[in-house]
């Protein structure tokens, strides 16, 4: 059985490279000169209130992607290790 701090830098190790990747795919730097631009004729509030509402729905986009995906992925029986293989 493995001991709590190896379970621990496990589940570190994946959040960083998931945090790291989730970074590089969405690439909110490139976003920021759009939304400025989108946003120029709004009152800060209102800027404020729609990066906040942006926020919440990637959020829970992305969410319902992963555990969708997981789903579909244990239904059609594909291992992550298959998945890999084949995006490779």
């Amino acid at each position: 059985m493995p001991s709590d701090s190896s379970i621990l830098h496990l589940i570190s190790s994946y959040f960083l490279g998931g945090m790291v990747s989730l970074l590089i795919i969405t690439n909110p730097l490139s976003k920021i000169p759009m939304f400025l631009a989108l946003s120029s004729a709004m009152s800060e509030a209102t800027r404020r209130q729609q990066a906040r509402k942006a926020c919440v729905y990637a959020f829970a986009i992305l969410t319902i992607s992963l555990f969708g995906g997981v789903l579909i992925l244990r239904g059609f029986g594909i291992s992550y290790g298959a998945l890999r293989i084949a995006g490779g």
